[in-house]
């Protein structure tokens, strides 16, 4: 198959690297894989790096235009965020292609014309049950396919160990959370719950990379309550994955997941987790795999952190049936097989 993704974000976050994922699974089995995506972004740099062709532009316009041209010359398209699927829907007069759309996030649409988009989209991809849910009830399709996302271990630790000693030049516990400082991910609900933790245990620090609305209020808030040698603000890194390894526990706080992603890199990575399960986490959180909060408050993520500082057996079996899971259901060949088999169907 000659296949284009399409990317057109100029941030690299876990859509954009589940784009290079993607691309790079594919390519393994003999596809031709080609990107368009934004002139000098990183997922650009990062495709490029890695051998992908690119077809770049500055704006959408560039994008459109190369669509209308071009897109005929490749078997399928795969857009992996909304709105560049609107460009595909809307050039599909002149290509005539089949578009694949993979969702990620979890929020409720509205709009007419986000429904006549979906019309004309040949299939749809859900990342989790939630979104898969959501996207069903909004589009009244009961033909919305499950595929995952592919997880791998980031080996990329140079310069993160010095790094590491002077935040933590006692060698506390390192409590890690990935989390944009925005209402859903509940920032103030994981200090809340660290300064509780505060009252228990004195030899730990919480690393939490995000930025967002929050930042302002969660700045004021770590200095009112007498937090800094605590709670660490380490805003948004591309390099937040190459952490994960010096993690003692990984919270995921989150209200809203389209799937939870960084929880399956604390499993890849062997760090025990407390997490809520709501939207999309429900797919990847249990008992059997982390400490799981019914109610996501600070008492419990506080409850359930303190329990594994405190019973250093506890975490064993849980990253043990983790690392188990996310190997097998998200492995690199589990999810391109799937995206294979749906693209064959497709095609066919």
């Amino acid at each position: 198959m000659k296949i284009l993704e399409l990317n057109f974000s100029g941030e690299w976050r876990g859509g954009e690297r589940q784009t290079l994922l993607n691309m790079k699974g594919l390519q393994q089995r003999n596809h031709q894989v080609f990107l368009l995506c934004r002139k000098n972004s990183s997922l650009n740099q990062m495709a490029g790096q890695a051998g992908f062709s690119c077809f770049t532009f500055s704006n959408i316009f560039g994008a459109f235009w190369f669509l209308i041209t071009h897109a005929r010359r490749f078997d399928l398209l795969h857009a992996q965020t909304a709105h560049i699927l609107t460009y595909c829907v809307i050039s599909k007069p002149f290509h005539q292609k089949k578009i694949v759309y993979t969702r990620r996030v979890n929020f409720i649409q509205s709009g007419v014309f986000t429904k006549i988009k979906y019309r004309f989209t040949d299939k749809l991809v859900a990342i989790s049950t939630s979104v898969q849910q959501n996207l069903s009830t909004f589009t009244r399709r009961n033909d919305v396919v499950k595929i995952s996302d592919i997880v791998i271990k980031e080996n990329n630790a140079q310069g993160i160990a010095a790094q590491i000693a002077q935040l933590n030049p006692g060698q506390k516990k390192i409590i890690g959370i990935v989390a944009a400082l925005t209402y859903e991910k509940q920032p103030l609900v994981c200090l809340n719950a660290i300064q509780q933790l505060r009252h228990q245990h004195h030899d730990f620090i919480c690393l939490h990379f995000g930025d967002g609305p929050l930042l302002k209020e969660m700045q004021e808030k770590i200095t009112a309550m007498g937090m800094g040698e605590y709670y660490r603000l380490m805003g948004f890194r591309q390099d937040s994955l190459s952490w994960f390894e010096y993690f003692n526990v990984f919270i995921m706080p989150s209200l809203n997941e389209g799937l939870g992603s960084s929880v399956l890199d604390a499993y890849i990575n062997k760090v025990p987790v407390v997490s809520s399960t709501c939207g999309g986490l429900a797919d990847i959180v249990s008992e059997e795999k982390a400490m799981v909060c019914h109610q996501p408050t600070a008492e419990e993520f506080c409850e359930k952190t303190a329990a594994l500082f405190n019973t250093p057996g506890l975490a064993g079996p849980l990253t043990d049936h983790a690392f188990r899971f996310v190997v097998h259901y998200h492995s690199m060949d589990y999810i391109t097989n799937q995206y294979e088999q749906l693209f064959n169907e497709l095609l066919q």
